[in-house]
């Protein structure tokens, strides 16, 4: 079974956002907020505390929550001008995703690429895009649209669904085979 499709900038953004609800983005993303509020904090305190004593506490803490607050933000801007620049130019273009018997076959203007069912590790299903992510960094990205109807979405989830199934099955009876 085989899609081909056209990846544009909007499909960049919905990357930019998946990429950044991933779950270990969320946690490593907590981490850098309190480690940025936590030295802004302290930095601030530092220069106010010699004037006025816990107003100095207050205003630092003040300011490092409004820094938090922005951090989503900047993200976002971060993202939009990666979708924006030349290097995301080559990223954009026709794409022929191909289910085969040993994996996903990639057809794109920058070349071509099996993926091995064992390195997909799911299947995320967003309202406009599928999400294949494979690898520690990559993902496929399949926008709604390049279904001809939800019947052939429902198909296509299906054999991807059952494939991966069997990839993982076989992958654990040879780890049994070893142990």
């Amino acid at each position: 079974m085989s899609i081909s499709y056209e990846l544009t900038k909007d499909d960049g953004v919905a990357l930019m956002k998946y990429l950044w609800q991933r779950p270990e983005r969320r946690h490593q993303e907590r981490k850098e907020n309190d480690t940025i509020a936590v030295a802004f904090a302290v930095v601030i305190w530092m220069l106010v505390s010699r004037a006025s004593g816990s107003l100095g506490l207050l205003v630092a803490l003040a300011i490092g929550l409004a820094l938090l607050q922005s951090l989503p933000r900047l993200r976002e801007n971060k993202g939009k001008k990666w979708v924006n620049s030349d290097g995301f130019q080559q990223w954009l273009g026709s794409r022929t995703v191909t289910i085969e018997d040993s994996g996903l076959r990639v057809v794109s203007t920058r070349g071509e690429r099996l993926i091995y069912w064992a390195s997909f590790s799911e299947v995320i299903e967003a309202e406009t895009h599928l999400f294949l992510p494979f690898g520690m960094l990559e993902v496929v990205v399949i926008p709604a649209r390049a279904f001809e109807s939800p019947d052939t979405k429902v198909a296509f989830l299906a054999e991807l669904k059952a494939r991966q199934t069997a990839a993982q099955a076989t992958q654990g009876i040879g780890e049994e085979a070893e142990a």
